[in-house]
């Protein structure tokens, strides 16, 4: 867009208080390198709930409350966004979302019927509520909980006047390879320590949240987002098992050390784990 259009532009990220270090310089490298001005702004949504949630999960496993461990994200990125736009009256927002994410299954987790709308997804997080009222006990948590479905989930967003733009799925054919292939050889970005995979590198609880969907289902994000590059026609289905060998798992030791950072007892956190296989096998 910065090469091809005389826009003026804004980047702008929200720091949820997780994003890793590598992250953020390589938000800084590209920005500085295309010459767009850079705004990082701190949400502390997600630091409000995270360790309420994770204690509250920990205490009794669930494959679709992993999902929750992230709450307060999506508000954050959400809500800071649109208010920024506000703030300098921007009148078009263009995100960077694809279609091949890998991320669609989580939502149909909570719902009875995975091809049923939004009601079945809040009844579903509603019994989950009943199965561990802990999650409960905290009113900051919840009201931001609440906060995030509206806002995210439903579009409650106070962006009446304001022009959102998804290129990418509806414009322009996102290219794997071709993306990837810009970013490290045009724009300077480098690949996290932590993972191997150019997805869900950036934040310490999407690591956590992998490394826990694929112990409790044999799957996460990367193999869904690579299902969907095969039916695109990007990859073959023997490209994609060859990349799950050494992109598919995030390390114990890598989790161990996360967890760890998080203030948690790692022998704690490896019971949690054990009773999510069991539950789950």
């Amino acid at each position: 867009m910065k090469k091809n259009t005389d826009f003026r532009i804004i980047a702008y990220t929200s720091d949820n208080g997780f994003i890793s270090e590598s992250a953020k310089k390589n938000v800084r490298n590209i920005t500085q390198r295309l010459g767009v001005d850079l705004i990082i702004e701190k949400s502390d949504y997600l630091e409000k709930c995270f360790l309420h949630h994770f204690e509250s999960w920990m205490s009794n496993p669930t494959v679709p409350m992993i999902g929750m461990l992230c709450t307060g994200c999506r508000l954050g990125i959400d809500e800071g966004l649109v208010n920024f736009a506000k703030k300098k009256k921007i009148p078009v927002i263009v995100t960077g979302a694809t279609p091949f994410e890998g991320n669609r299954y989580k939502q149909n987790l909570f719902k009875s019927n995975p091809n049923s709308g939004k009601n079945s997804f809040f009844l579903g997080y509603l019994s989950q509520m009943k199965k561990n009222p802990r999650y409960l006990t905290n009113l900051n948590a919840v009201e931001i909980q609440f906060r995030e479905f509206l806002v995210h989930y439903l579009g409650k967003n106070n962006a009446e006047n304001i022009l959102f733009v998804h290129p990418f799925g509806t414009y322009v054919h996102w290219k794997e390879e071709e993306v990837v292939s810009t970013i490290k050889n045009e724009l300077g970005w480098m690949q996290d320590s932590k993972s191997k995979s150019t997805w869900r590198s950036d934040c310490d609880i999407a690591l956590l949240k992998l490394y826990l969907y694929k112990k409790a289902l044999g799957f996460n994000d990367k193999d869904d987002g690579l299902s969907c590059l095969i039916h695109d026609g990007q990859i073959t289905r023997l490209e994609a098992l060859q990349r799950l060998k050494s992109e598919g798992d995030v390390p114990d030791s890598v989790i161990y050390q996360v967890v760890e950072d998080f203030g948690f007892s790692i022998e704690k956190f490896k019971a949690a784990v054990e009773k999510l296989e069991k539950r789950y096998a």
